[in-house]
Parts: C-alpha cells; sequence; structure tokens
C-alpha cells in the first residue's frame, strides 16, 4: 500500500510534468501512477525503520538514531540538519569520507526530508549496488 505522503509528493510534480510532455504522455503516466510511488516507497519503509550497528536484534526508528554530521570543504563549513543547507552552494554535492563517517545516514536523512516536505523527487542510488550490476 502506498502512503500518502508518497502520493501527494508525486501528485505536486504530476501535472505540470504531463502538460509540457504531451508527446511521451502514456509512459509518464505510468511513471508517476506505478514506477515511482513504488520506488519511493519501498526507499522510504526501508529507512524510517531499520537494523543498525548497535541494534542488529530489532528495527529502529530512523529518527532515533540519525545525528546530522558536519560537512567541510574549502570555504565553508555546515552542518546539514535541513535539506535546503545541502543545496546552499549548487544543485550538486558530493559527499566523501570515511568508513562509518555518515554518508549512508545522511543521504537517507535527505531522502526522507526530501519526501516529507515535498520539494524534490528523491532519487537514491547506492554506489555498491551499480558494482553488483552485469
Amino acid at each position: 500500500m502506498i502512503s500518502e505522503i508518497t502520493l501527494s509528493l508525486i501528485r505536486s510534480f504530476r501535472e505540470p510534468i504531463i502538460s509540457k510532455m504531451s508527446d511521451i504522455k502514456d509512459e509518464l503516466l505510468f511513471l508517476f501512477n506505478d514506477g515511482l510511488p513504488t520506488y519511493i516507497e519501498s526507499f522510504k519503509n526501508k529507512f524510517e525503520e531499520s537494523k543498525t550497528f548497535l541494534f542488529r536484534d530489532q528495527k529502529v526508528k530512523f529518527n532515533d538514531t540519525y545525528y546530522p554530521i558536519t560537512l567541510t570543504n574549502k570555504k565553508y563549513k555546515y552542518k546539514i540538519d535541513q535539506v535546503e543547507s545541502l543545496y546552499r552552494n549548487g544543485n550538486y554535492t558530493t559527499i566523501i569520507g570515511n568508513a562509518g563517517s555518515g554518508k549512508s545516514m545522511q543521504m537517507k536523512f535527505v531522502f526522507l526530508k526530501t519526501l516529507y516536505l515535498k520539494v524534490k523527487i528523491p532519487i537514491f542510488i547506492e554506489l555498491k549496488s551499480i558494482n553488483e550490476f552485469d
């Protein structure tokens, strides 16, 4: 079952995009009616509650274990506690860090916040899954 928050997000982007791309309307309708809601809902369910290094036997709520990391570059140092701050200096951000530094947790935070705020359609691609792709 697709949650109302996912459906609401999809509805807010659906009509403006379909009206501008009428040539491929059928493909877009499939994407908005089936593809994106299923994709977003599966990741939302996966991220909202999951097992962690500390809690291996039981699922815990994401917000109970999340702590924002501080990102730094040559000019700036900031904590991503709001999605808007991630895009403060442009549309693209690369997060590089050692294993266990919080990169994946940060991206899960961005995915969930983007979904709840309905500001963008979140797409989450784990690079390790690309290595397994044939």
